[in-house]
C-alpha cells in the first residue's frame, strides 16, 4: 500500500514545490537524470519541511545492551534512564539513571549523572553515596554517539562537528550530488544518498523519509567514503504523534567497524557467536517491541564480511572510557514521554542540581557552588553560530 501511495505524494511534492508547467514535465519525462533531480528536490524538501516543525525536544528515554557473555549478560538489560532534552541553538540536557548490571566490572561509577550547555559553556555533575560535585567548562561535542531522538533524526550525522549539530536537511542541502532513491518491497519509503556529505566528506548518507509519518527520517544509514563499508545505521521502528510532529518512540542504533581477525574463515569468537544469537532473541525488551522488523535489524547489525585477508566487518564494543559508558553496538531507544517545541530554561537546568554540590570552575581552576556556576553562566553571550560548512575550534 505505501509503495503505490509513495509516487503520488512525490509527484505532489514535486509539481507544487517545484511548479513545472506540462513543457517541462514532457520534457523532464524524456530526461530520466531531470526527473531524478525533480524527485530528489521533492524529498528534500519534504524533509526540510518536516524539520522546521521542530525547535526543540525534550524526552525521556530508557536505553537497552545487547547480550554479553564475557560480562555475564544473557539477555538485553537496561543501560539506562535518562531525561534529555536538544534545541537548534545546540543548547541540550542530558541526566542519567545508571543501571549497574552483569559482572562485578559492569558498575556504574556514578548513580545519576548530568549535562547541559549551549554553545558557550557545559555543565557536569555526577552523584554517588560520597560524592557529589561537578564541574563547569568550555562546551563539547554531544550527542554524537548512542540511540536517541536527535540522531534518529538526524540531527547528528557529523562525527567531526560544529558545536551547533547540523541537521540531516542542513547537510543534504550543501550537497551537489544528490541521488534519488525509489521504494522498494524491503525499503518502501522515499529517500535520497549522498556521497562524502558527512564528516568532512568521510562519510555518505543515505536516507529513507516516511510519508505516512509526515516525511520523517524512517532509516538514516552511513557508509565509508573511502571503500563504502557500512559504518552506521540509525532506524526508526515506530513513532508517536506529538503535538502534531510524528516523533521516534522506538530505535535501534548499530555501528560497524572493521577489525583484524586471524581467520578468516571463522573470523568471530565462539563467544561472539552467541551472543549475536542471544541478541536475535530479543529476550529481556519488552514484549511490545519485539517485532520481526527489530529483529532484522538485529541480525543486520550483527552480519560479518570479509574485508581482505585479514580484516573482517563486525560489532562490539566500542570505545571505553570508564565503567558507564561502555558503548555496545546495537542499542535500543524506548521514548517514555516527549514534548516538542518546549526546551527547558537555565533555570530548570541548575535546579536539577543540589545547591549543595560542590561545583568545579574549569575556566579559572577554582572551587565554587552551583550559585556560583549559574552567575557565571549568566553572564556568558551566545557567540555566533558557525555557519553551515565550519567548524568551530
Amino acid at each position: 500500500m505505501i509503495l503505490a501511495i509513495v509516487p503520488l505524494i512525490l509527484l505532489h511534492w514535486a509539481t507544487s514545490m517545484v511548479m513545472v508547467d506540462d513543457a517541462r514535465m514532457a520534457a523532464l519525462a524524456a530526461s530520466p537524470t531531470s526527473f531524478q533531480q525533480v524527485q530528489s528536490r521533492a524529498v528534500l524538501d519534504a524533509l526540510l519541511a518536516y524539520e522546521r516543525s521542530i525547535d526543540s525536544i525534550w524526552w525521556e528515554q530508557t536505553s537497552y545492551l545487547p547480550p554479553d557473555a564475557g560480562r555475564h549478560r544473557s539477555e538485553w538489560v537496561v543501560l539506562e534512564v535518562s531525561e534529555r532534552a536538544v534545541a537548534s541553538d545546540w543548547s541540550f540536557l542530558h541526566l542519567s539513571k545508571h543501571r549497574s548490571c552483569g559482572a562485578p566490572d559492569w558498575i556504574a561509577e556514578y548513580d545519576q549523572s548530568l549535562f547541559f550547555g549551549d554553545a558557550t559553556h557545559r555543565v557536569t555533575w555526577g552523584v554517588e553515596a560520597d560524592q557529589n560535585s561537578g564541574m563547569f567548562t568550555q562546551p563539547d561535542h554531544f550527542f554524537s554517539g548512542s540511540c536517541n531522538i536527535a540522531r534518529l533524526l538526524g540531527r547528528f550525522t557529523e562525527y567531526a562537528m560544529p558545536m551547533r549539530g547540523r541537521s540531516l536537511g542542513e547537510e543534504l542541502t550543501r550537497a551537489t550530488n544528490l541521488e534519488y532513491l525509489a521504494p522498494t518491497t524491503e525499503a518502501p519509503w522515499p529517500g535520497l544518498r549522498c556521497k562524502g556529505v558527512a564528516s568532512g566528506g568521510g562519510l555518505h548518507v543515505e536516507v529513507r523519509v516516511d510519508p505516512v509519518h509526515g516525511f520523517a527520517p524512517r532509516t538514516i544509514l552511513l557508509f565509508r567514503s573511502m571503500d563504502d563499508m557500512f559504518a552506521e545505521g540509525l532506524i526508526v521502528l515506530d513513532y508517536s504523534l506529538i503535538d502534531g510532529v510524528w516523533m521516534p518512540r522506538v530505535g535501534i542504533q548499530g555501528t560497524m567497524y572493521a577489525e583484524k581477525v586471524p581467520d578468516v574463515e571463522n573470523p568471530l569468537s565462539q563467544q561472539r557467536v552467541e551472543d549475536f544469537a542471544a541478541a536475535a532473541t530479543m529476550k529481556g525488551l519488552p514484549i511490545e517491541i519485539q517485532t520481526p522488523e527489530l529483529q532484522k535489524w538485529i541480525r543486520r547489525f550483527h552480519e560479518v564480511s570479509v574485508l581482505d585477508a585479514d580484516q573482517s566487518l563486525a560489532t562490539g564494543p566500542l570505545i571505553c572510557f570508564n565503567t558507564n559508558e561502555q558503548l555496545y553496538s546495537p542499542q535500543i531507544m524506548i521514548v517514555g514521554s516527549c514534548r516538542v517545541n518546549e526546551a527547558p530554561d537555565r533555570d530548570q537546568l541548575f535546579s536539577r542540581i543540589p545547591a549543595t554540590a560542590k561545583m568545579f570552575n574549569g575556566m579559572t581552576g577554582a572551587w565554587t557552588d552551583t550559585a556560583g556556576v549559574q552567575r557565571i553562566v549568566e553572564t556568558l553571550g551566545l557567540p555566533d553560530v558557525p555557519e553551515i560548512g565550519t567548524e568551530q575550534k
